[in-house]
């Protein structure tokens, strides 16, 4: 959401679950508001917190964790019970899509732009390992924003949406498979069909 924050739903009852909060055990505020309303962690905050729009918001396989990637550096990994952070993924500037392998072991983000470390300043798909909180994969091609990413099925293939071009990848080695062409502005979602045999864009 706009209001920087995620937000688990119980759709049965039509209530909400939890939310990713500002303050610890003791109600001491961790965060400030700045002038233009963003959320901006304070010195020694010990939660990842999102404090720019959150763009994309996905489920692991198995529904215990929830990946959410928003404009400013953080991909954080939710408990998806309790709401408690237990990974953050950082080196990025955009993520306008984030998700879990099939598996739960790898994370594959759409990251555009300058890293924090300013050492590169490209549009990339990554695919990061869960537990070494490490980038194992970089997927470069799409010459303009990536906006949208998924893994197949059987985790062995990324899809990408961007710049008018929809690309398929080797999860693996990070080789370009093929490019679909076809549609006249940016891609903004993406999937699989279950089989995946086919592509939705």
């Amino acid at each position: 959401s706009n209001d920087t924050l995620v937000k688990m739903w119980d759709v049965a009852a039509r209530a909400e679950v939890w939310t990713s909060v500002w303050h610890d055990c003791q109600g001491a505020c961790l965060c400030s508001i700045d002038e233009e309303g963003r959320i901006i962690p304070n010195a020694g905050c010990p939660v990842a917190c999102h404090y720019n729009a959150v763009f994309s918001v996905a489920f692991s396989s198995d529904g215990t964790r929830v990946v959410s990637g928003a404009s400013d550096p953080h991909v954080i990994i939710w408990d998806a019970k309790t709401g408690a952070t237990g990974c953050t993924l950082t080196d990025h500037t955009l993520v306008f899509s984030a998700a879990f392998s099939p598996d739960g072991k790898r994370v594959v983000t759409a990251a555009n732009g300058s890293n924090d470390s300013g050492d590169r300043s490209e549009n990339l798909v990554e695919i990061w390992d869960v537990k070494t909180k490490s980038v194992v994969c970089t997927l470069k091609g799409h010459a303009g924003e990536v906006y949208s990413v998924a893994f197949s099925p059987d985790g062995t293939r990324v899809v990408s949406g961007a710049d008018e071009l929809v690309k398929l990848w080797n999860a693996e080695t990070g080789a370009e498979l093929l490019t679909l062409s076809g549609h006249s502005n940016r891609v903004m979602s993406i999937s699989f069909s279950p089989d995946g045999k086919r592509v939705v864009s």
